[in-house]
């Protein structure tokens, strides 16, 4: 979708995230740039892996890198690797938002894909409200 693109491409001028994606509830790429080889199965695993209850750390390959990640709140990961972080958060129902940024880089990977995922819920509550009152209009 053209808003996600747009909404990512502002994201990652930021600085603070080196790729970013969003995903449905499926782990299908809906949305990403740069362009990740996030694999269907690599996808399915990563919003499983977000949206369940692991007590404790456990291993996700994304993008072809293998993460060690733990559970920070509920429907949030962050996981590490080879000097790489990786932060995911559902942004919705059916919608997953991820990012992977260096170890360095200035600010939070987490944070930027709370901001995503906020970001995400507003523009679709813009799109109800629309619809709502396109249909309210309608005779």
């Amino acid at each position: 979708m053209a808003h996600w693109e747009d909404t990512l491409k502002r994201l990652l001028r930021r600085g603070k995230v080196n790729a970013a994606a969003v995903l449905d509830s499926d782990g299908r790429i809906l949305a990403a740039l740069p362009e990740l080889s996030i694999t269907a199965r690599e996808g399915e695993s990563l919003v499983k892996a977000a949206t369940c209850n692991y007590a404790c750390c456990f291993k996700l390959l994304v993008n072809g890198t293998l993460f060690t990640c733990f559970h920070k709140d509920k429907n949030v990961l962050v996981g590490c690797a080879d000097g790489m972080v990786l932060a995911g958060k559902k942004a919705r129902d059916g919608v997953f938002v991820m990012g992977l940024a260096s170890s360095d880089s200035p600010g939070s990977c987490l944070y930027e894909m709370t901001e995503l995922a906020r970001v995400l819920r507003k523009s679709e509550r813009k799109n109800v409200e629309k619809k709502v009152i396109v249909a309210d209009a309608l005779p």
